[in-house]
């Protein structure tokens, strides 16, 4: 009897182990940590897609004000952006879907003392800025994505009836959708 209590007590210290109470616990922390964690980055993936295209915006900026320093006037298209006033935007930063056909415009109005960028980034929202001024978010009442670009660029730049040059067309498979002068081909 003695010899059968000790293996008995053997047994038992041998078989201890988790409970599925004990593991479905860890699980579910294990998810709930997850989640964190997959909630935070994609915060911060839609912070550095508004951050890289308000510089991009800012940089575009900097390059009309350099054309006027030098010609009196600001670019009446983008092909001045080409050569001389090169520009390079982060295009992994934008809106590229079907419902938002122009992303990155840039619109002027004759004789060509005022202009506008405007952009739609990757989080779906919108920014512009005006005639070297800082980056702004926009929240009027014109949706972008539904409208040609006269409207658009007269959603900002009051008085524009101009297309716009478009620096992105989701529905152009001749060229590609992005244009030579945002820098991305």
């Amino acid at each position: 009897m003695v010899g059968q209590k000790q293996f008995s007590r053997v047994n038992r210290r041998q078989a201890a182990g988790f409970t599925i109470v004990e593991l479905l616990i860890v699980i579910v922390v294990i998810g709930i940590l997850a989640a964190i964690t997959i909630v935070a980055f994609n915060g911060i993936q839609t912070r550095a897609s508004d951050t890289s295209v308000k510089t991009d915006l800012m940089n575009i900026t900097k390059k009309a004000e350099a054309y006027r320093a030098i010609n009196t006037v600001y670019p009446s298209n983008t092909s001045q952006f080409v050569n001389e006033y090169a520009v390079k935007t982060n295009t992994n930063a934008y809106a590229i879907t079907s419902a938002v056909a122009y992303n990155l415009l840039y619109c002027s109005i004759s004789p060509y003392d005022t202009y506008a960028i405007l952009a739609t980034a990757a989080s779906g929202k919108k920014f512009y800025s005006m005639n070297g001024g800082a980056v702004q978010e926009y929240t009027g009442a014109t949706i972008w994505s539904n409208s040609n670009t006269s409207a658009i660029c007269g959603s900002v730049l009051a008085g524009s009836n101009n297309t716009g040059q478009v620096g992105y067309n989701y529905s152009d498979t001749t060229t590609g959708p992005w244009r030579a002068w945002v820098g991305a081909n």
